[in-house]
This record gives structure tokens, sequence and C-alpha cells, in this order.
């Protein structure tokens, strides 16, 4: 999960909006969320593929489609950008009616419309994102933190093992994260006092996965441990942390 889904969630119809114009989530390249202009005539969809992400991520499906407009990059962080699409006339008043389907009703035309993306035959950015779906349920299930919001970083042998798991299945890499790290975590207990400004505490559990500089830390009395208990039964993915762990050091 991003940061930006972390901190803002995104758009309750967001799978609807985006059936509006024919894309389902898994068509949309690093998607954050989607809106609907208040008169219906619009659908704003919002990613993180603009600026110099432009190139590594074109999102050509989306921008392809007859009903895009245009794609234009946030002033604060041009990294995201919102790309708008011109809902057909006959859609427009449907779209309004989406704000609460439970109150205004969804048309048969239009629930017919929304339908042929809704339940298209799977395609192979279905069936990933069906596995990925699967995999961040799995991994949620674990004692874990999730280190930049992208590294999984367990803290258990049992969270490890679970991700090794479904690391080895797919190449020794997770379909749903950067990664995977047995990073060195220091847990301090903080009582009364402020843990955001303005916002006190009586006490709070800081994990903190940096160390000196905001480097990460490699715990390798554990990753030790990890080899010896799983490097046989998981050995792709082993060998693919003990990589990332290489380059991870390299940079201090």
């Amino acid at each position: 999960m991003s940061f930006y889904s972390m901190f803002f969630g995104r758009n309750t119809q967001a799978d609807l909006l985006l059936a509006v114009i024919g894309l389902r989530e898994c068509d949309v390249e690093r998607f954050r969320d989607i809106s609907a202009s208040d008169d219906g005539t619009a659908i704003s969809v919002y990613t993180r593929t603009g600026g110099g992400n432009r190139e590594s991520y074109p999102n050509v499906a989306m921008r392809k489609l007859r009903w895009w407009l245009s794609s234009v990059d946030d002033d604060f962080d041009s990294t995201y950008c919102t790309d708008t699409f011109v809902v057909p006339d006959r859609w427009r008043n449907d779209v309004i009616a989406l704000r609460d389907p439970l109150s205004f009703g969804i048309r048969k035309s239009f629930a017919r419309h929304l339908a042929k993306t809704l339940r298209r035959a799977p395609t192979e950015a279905d069936l990933m994102f069906s596995a990925i779906r699967e995999e961040e349920a799995a991994l949620a299930r674990t004692d874990h933190i999730m280190a930049n919001g992208h590294t999984f970083v367990p803290k258990s042998d049992h969270a490890m093992k679970v991700a090794l798991e479904l690391a080895e299945k797919n190449g020794g890499k997770l379909r749903s994260c950067w990664g995977i790290l047995p990073l060195a975590v220091t847990v301090t207990l903080h009582r009364n006092s402020e843990r955001y400004k303005g916002a006190f505490c009586r006490w709070w559990v800081e994990e903190k996965y940096w160390g000196p500089g905001a480097g990460w830390v490699i715990d390798h009395d554990y990753w030790d441990h990890c080899v010896a208990a799983f490097g046989a039964e998981f050995p792709m993915s082993v060998a693919r942390i003990s990589e990332e762990i290489e380059r991870v050091e390299a940079k201090k």
C-alpha cells in the first residue's frame, strides 16, 4: 500500500467511476484516487505517474481511451498528476447519482454499461491484480512493519515464513511490495509526551527501523537464524534477500 493510500484512503465509489470510462484499477499504473465533477461531466484519475515518472509509467491503456482529455502534473509534487476524462452525455446524470446510489438508484442501461468492465473476462492484468490482493491479505495477517510503505519487515519467524513462502511461489519475490528485509527494529515506550504537535498521549510505542542518518540497519543475527531455519525450504527467496542486504550495506 502506498503512503498516499495510507494517509488519505480513496473514493469509496472508485471501482464504479473507473468502470464508467471502461477501466479497472489494474488498468491504471500507480493509481491513487478518482473523483467526478459536481455536474457529472468529467472524471479525474489521480496517479503517481507525473513528472519524472512519466517515462517509466506511461499509462498507455488509460491515455489511449477516446474519452481521455488531458494529464496535468501537480504543482506541489509533480510526481503526481491528474488525468481528466470527458463523461459521455448519456451517463452524466448517472455519474451524479453514484454519490448516493441507495437514494438515487442505478438505471438498468447504466448498470449494463458498468458490467461490461466490472464483469469482463479476466485479463492478465486482472489476474495479477487479484494475486497481489490475495498476497496483501496474507501478509496483513502477520506481525510486521512495512518500511517506507513498501518493504516487508517481519517481526516474528511466522511472519518471515509466510512472506518467504509467498515469494518463493513467484520466483523469490513478493508481488505486492518491493521486498523483504530483516531490519533491526528499535522499540521505545514514550510516556506523558506529545506524539504529534498538540496531540498529548499518556504513552505510545515507537518502532524505528532506521539508524543514524536515516539509514536502514540490518539485523544480521536474525538473518543468520533465518538462513539456517528457512534457506533450504525457500532458496530463491533467501538468495534474493541476501542480495538486497548486500545492496543496503553497500550504501553505508
